[in-house]
Order: structure tokens, then C-alpha cells, then sequence
């Protein structure tokens, strides 16, 4: 797969590990990754991340990429846009 191909999305944690709107994410993603023929990638951001990764991994995600730092403990938006 080429770097600049596949389907990501953003994966939201709730209360500790994965928000349930994160497996709805997931079912979509593979859906349309499938139809394309491209890897599904997430990339999750938090602190202390590194359980709901595997789950995402565990869940089909061919890529979960992750951004971890204190700051994301709380949703700011400020710190969000830096990682675009």
C-alpha cells in the first residue's frame, strides 16, 4: 500500500478505553476500505492509550497509529488540530 492511500479514522475514547461510537467507526471503515481496496487505519489520541489500541487492532484495524499525552486526557480542541 502506498504511504498516501487507505481509509483513517479518528478514534474516540470514553471513561478509560474505546467510546462505542469507535466500533461503529470501525464496521463503516472496513466497509468502505473493502469496497476501495485499502487498509483501515485509526489513529487514537489520549493518555495511556496503549489497551485501546490493541483493542482497535484486535477489531481489524490494519494500522493504529497513536498520539499519547496528558493533554489529550481531556478533549481540548487545541491540541487536536495540532495533530493535523
Amino acid at each position: 500500500m502506498s504511504q498516501n492511500k487507505g481509509v483513517l479514522l479518528l478514534a474516540e475514547l470514553r471513561d478509560g478505553g474505546l467510546a462505542r461510537i469507535s466500533a461503529e467507526l470501525v464496521t463503516a471503515g472496513q466497509e468502505i476500505a473493502g469496497e476501495l481496496g485499502e487498509d483501515l487505519m485509526a489513529l487514537i489520541a489520549g493518555s495511556d492509550v496503549a489497551a485501546a489500541a490493541q483493542e482497535l487492532a484486535s477489531m481489524g484495524v490494519q494500522q493504529v497509529f497513536t498520539a499519547e499525552d496528558p493533554l489529550f486526557a481531556h478533549y481540548e480542541p487545541e491540541p487536536y488540530l495540532a495533530l493535523a
